[in-house]
């Protein structure tokens, strides 16, 4: 992120929240109503997408379809803006279309959906950031962030059914021209028919896709008319996005958030339970700290055991600690200049190192058993969890360190990178390709078969190369191609990605 001059700026500081102003009675334009109406067809295709699929499984938003849509709606933002946006507000929508693309680039369910929730995020934050002087990410970062989210659409939920209505209510040229793009539609039917046609015998793909559009259209209107009917509260609410940048709210002075009303020597007796605590727990675990950070297996454990003994009850403190660092930095006064006192910055620096400490061990334990078993899901996306955690608290504790740091954009800047990492490494390919190799190498003594059967179409290429003769694996990848292609045939499937092109030449 640029502007990396905005001093004492994180992600735990808030400043006074504003209450959102809904968007005022202003004059709407042809151009309003057009959006509205775009953002009423992509709201119905939404809709009708998601009921097509299999909600327990979200394999829906995971099926790539929807990243497409969000990557639609951004672009869409910025010609409904029309303002020259920032180098800040740049990053924001280059970060959403960044994560839009993942589906090219990775078949694995989750990375997909993490991946759209975050492109989704980076869009309202880049559309509410044009109603909004000054930074974005300065203070109060995390009440703006909630505001652009949450509170946003809501309030201006009433700005999309009265720019459709303008469109017809107001004048005759209004009219005119709401006439003339139904007649530039009717006139486009036949040109569009006759090249649907050609393109369909040109191509068994989209021969499919343009037969799925019209079953679609054609099949149970009633179905149809009442998914079209649910779906406009959702582009009203998607609209209000875009309406909110109609209106500038002045940035506010920084100052103390009113729930400030701790001082620091209650904010320090509040943590130093949790430090004795931590001390406490570290004086006895000291021989397995050493263990984990040695590479030795203590007297009495598996690999196993050792890894799972209170890994995850750490995973929790660690959260915890990221929850007392907010509630420190909300509740906690601050000194004339406008930061936290020196005595609260030394306790959240301990209690930062703490953390690290927990996320060392519980990584080094973590490494242990993936060395010694292979990798699975669980263990692949807590260790990139842990990881990615412990960037946001070595940020936080340079910030407690030096105020001055811009820490807020630090934080999602690192997120974001090791977000990237995580999607576009492909992580069903990543663990097939471990635990294949670590096999056939002899590093693995054995091979976690079926932890493998849930990976989808990008572990093939590296199940492939399972030796059939080996009795330990005989007649897995038959049955591992079975499984793939029953989930291919009952899920909505995106055949474009590089993984799958990849895997269609073995199925």
């Amino acid at each position: 992120m640029s502007n990396l001059e905005n001093n004492d700026s994180t992600i735990f500081s808030t400043d006074d929240i504003v209450p959102v102003t809904p968007i005022k009675e202003k004059t709407l334009t042809v151009k309003d109503g057009i959006f509205a109406l775009v953002f009423i067809v992509i709201s119905f295709v939404i809709v009708k997408l998601f009921f097509t699929g299999d909600m327990k499984t979200g394999s829906v938003i995971s099926s790539g379809y929807y990243h497409i849509i969000v990557a639609v709606m951004g672009i869409l933002a910025l010609f409904y803006i029309g303002k020259k946006p920032t180098i800040n507000q740049w990053c924001f929508f280059g970060a959403s279309m960044l994560f839009c693309a993942v589906p090219f680039f990775s078949t694995t369910a989750t990375v997909r959906l993490l991946s759209w929730v975050y492109a989704a995020i980076m869009l309202c934050i880049f559309a509410y950031s044009f109603s909004r002087e000054g930074d974005m990410l300065g203070k109060g970062a995390v009440s703006k962030i909630a505001e652009a989210i949450i509170a946003t659409p809501f309030q201006n939920f009433s700005a999309g059914p009265r720019s459709v209505g303008a469109l017809l209510s107001k004048g005759k040229s209004r009219i005119k021209v709401f006439l003339y793009i139904l007649v530039g539609l009717v006139i486009s039917i036949p040109a569009t028919f006759i090249c649907t046609i050609m393109l369909a015998s040109a191509d068994e793909n989209f021969d499919n896709l343009a037969g799925s559009i019209m079953d679609v259209l054609s099949n149970d209107i009633g179905s149809n008319i009442i998914t079209f009917l649910f779906s406009l509260p959702f582009a009203f609410l998607f609209f209000g996005y875009l309406a909110n940048t109609k209106e500038i709210r002045q940035a506010q002075a920084n100052q103390n958030s009113p729930a400030a009303i701790m001082p620091a020597p209650m904010v320090c007796s509040a943590i130093t339970p949790v430090l004795i605590c931590y001390l406490l727990f570290f004086f006895c675990q000291l021989p397995y700290f050493l263990g984990a950070f040695g590479g030795k297996l203590p007297d009495g454990y598996s690999y196993s055991e050792y890894a799972r003994s209170g890994f995850f009850e750490l995973c929790s403190v660690c959260i915890i600690n990221f929850i007392i660092i907010v509630l420190a930095n909300i509740f906690s006064k601050n000194n004339e200049k406008e930061r936290k006192h020196i005595s609260v910055r030394i306790f959240l620096s301990v209690l930062c190192v703490a953390t690290l400490i927990l996320i060392t061990s519980a990584m080094s334990k973590m490494v242990l058993y993936i060395n010694e078993l292979g990798l699975t899901e669980k263990r692949f996306y807590t260790s990139w969890f842990m990881l990615a955690l412990g960037v946001v608290f070595i940020i936080e504790l340079v910030r407690e360190i030096k105020p001055s740091i811009p820490a807020v954009k630090l934080q999602i800047a690192g997120f974001s990178v090791m977000l990237a990492l995580l999607c576009f490494c492909d992580p069903d390919a990543r663990i097939a390709q471990n635990n294949v190799e670590g096999y056939t190498s002899g590093r693995y003594q054995t091979v976690d078969l079926y932890s493998m059967y849930d990976l989808s179409e990008s572990a093939l290429p590296y199940i492939a190369k399972l030796p059939e003769d080996d009795k330990n694996v005989k007649g897995y990848l038959s049955d591992y191609k079975e499984s793939l292609n029953q989930k291919i045939a009952n899920s909505i499937y995106f055949p474009i990605s590089i993984p799958a092109v990849n895997a269609d030449k073995y199925l």
